[in-house]
């Protein structure tokens, strides 16, 4: 219950999102059969932390690169700006994917490894 707002649909939400993620993970731990309940939340948690994190930290880096961009507007024009500010996000994105193994291939491949009993 630690909201940042104070309205009751926000909890009453978010009590509910809670619950539809624990099924979640009860379903994926039955579906699955070898690992303990607290070892299966513990490793979607994870992966979701690191997928904020990333998140987080982006943005942080996106609001420097904007900051020092903007020193360079009048030289450079804002349709310029606008386009080195769009291929910098496209490129840490894709990189992101890649880094975090979020991206189609990284998953097929995982998804694969467990379904060989590699993983």
């Amino acid at each position: 219950m630690k909201e940042q707002s104070g309205r009751y649909t926000t909890h009453y939400a978010s009590i509910h999102l809670a619950a539809i993620r624990y099924l979640l993970i009860y379903s994926l731990m039955l579906d699955d059969g070898r690992l303990k309940f607290g070892e299966m939340r513990n490793r979607i948690t994870g992966a979701i932390e690191q997928l904020g994190f990333a998140a987080v930290l982006w943005e942080f880096f996106k609001a420097l690169l904007n900051g020092a961009l903007n020193r360079f507007r009048n030289a450079l024009g804002k349709e310029m700006l606008e386009a080195i500010t769009a291929a910098i996000d496209a490129t840490v994105e894709e990189f992101l994917f890649k880094a975090l193994q979020i991206d189609s291939d990284s998953v097929y491949a995982q998804l694969r490894a467990e379904e060989l009993g590699i993983l």
